[in-house]
């Protein structure tokens, strides 16, 4: 295989409708994290600030270091 990619599912919230992935670096890409979301309008400031200190905690420095670079992506309602 060319590339492959090594991820896994940190946590989710199958009632808020939310996932959390890390993925490792690759030839193409680097490192990162993706928080994934049925509905966006529900991502409250409070909600946010909680993954971010969720993902903070993490026991693995290479998954911590990453909740600052966390960002929003503008979506269409």
């Amino acid at each position: 295989m060319i590339a492959s990619s090594r991820w896994q599912l940190l946590g989710f919230d199958l009632d808020a409708g939310i996932a959390v992935s890390y993925f490792k670096s690759t030839l193409f890409t680097p490192a990162g994290l993706d928080v994934i979301v049925r509905d966006p309008a529900k991502v409250t400031p409070e909600l946010r600030s909680s993954i971010l200190e969720a993902v903070r905690g993490v026991d693995d420095p290479e998954i911590a270091k990453l909740a600052p670079q966390l960002f929003d992506v503008p979506h269409k309602a």
